[in-house]
């Protein structure tokens, strides 16, 4: 009988620490939601090359000669992130005919950008975008303004992000821009000077 106590304390004993273990070597089920929105700021810089877009006055008549953007967002939800932008960009004039009598003309686009992330792999992703905002076209002979067109921007594009560490990362793109300014004109000539289209090749950086 002393041997059956002794016995019965022992396991008494032994279960509750057996159960302890197997219970701890168990795979922990990760039962949390996932989050709706995510703090994560982005700052993107870039450069641009325009490369024509339809035979609009900004293509026929002008040569780029410096294209550059900057753009950002602060959080994501789910894969959408979106955030403010602006891209300046400077022409030579090659065609005064079309153009008019100045040297330079300048556009700058203030837009606000929405994209989703699409992960292809452990390192890249696919980010399709639009975009909307306003523009501002005004040309120059050296120190001299000509006046300005104001008007509405859209954009359609596609990035693709390589990521080299947590806080930067490399981007490859192409955008097509159109640029709607209020233009005063021969009916005939209106779609020429005020249906401005772009496509334009991005690199630049993601930090």
């Amino acid at each position: 009988m002393k041997k059956i106590c002794i016995i019965i304390a022992l396991l008494a004993t032994l279960l509750p620490a057996s159960a302890q273990d197997s219970l701890a070597a168990q795979p922990k089920i990760n039962t949390g939601k996932r989050k709706l929105m995510k703090f994560d700021e982005i700052v993107q810089v870039y450069y641009f090359v325009p490369v024509g877009g339809g035979d609009n006055v900004l293509n026929k008549a002008n040569e780029p000669t410096l294209s550059l953007g900057i753009s950002g967002s602060a959080f994501t939800i789910y894969n959408f992130y979106t955030g403010p932008g602006v891209e300046y960009s400077e022409y030579r004039v090659t065609n005064v005919a079309l153009a008019g009598n100045v040297h330079k003309t300048r556009l700058i686009y203030i837009f606000q950008q929405f994209m989703y992330k699409i992960p292809v792999g452990k390192s890249i992703s696919v980010n399709p975008k639009v975009a909307i905002g306003y523009s501002n076209l005004s040309q120059k002979n050296k120190s001299t303004s000509y006046g300005e067109q104001e008007g509405i921007g859209f954009t359609l594009g596609l990035n693709a992000d390589y990521t080299l560490d947590k806080h930067f990362m490399l981007f490859t793109g192409i955008n097509y821009n159109m640029y709607r300014p209020k233009t005063y004109t021969a009916p005939e000539y209106e779609d020429f000077y005020k249906k401005i289209n772009q496509l334009n090749f991005v690199v630049g950086i993601k930090i």
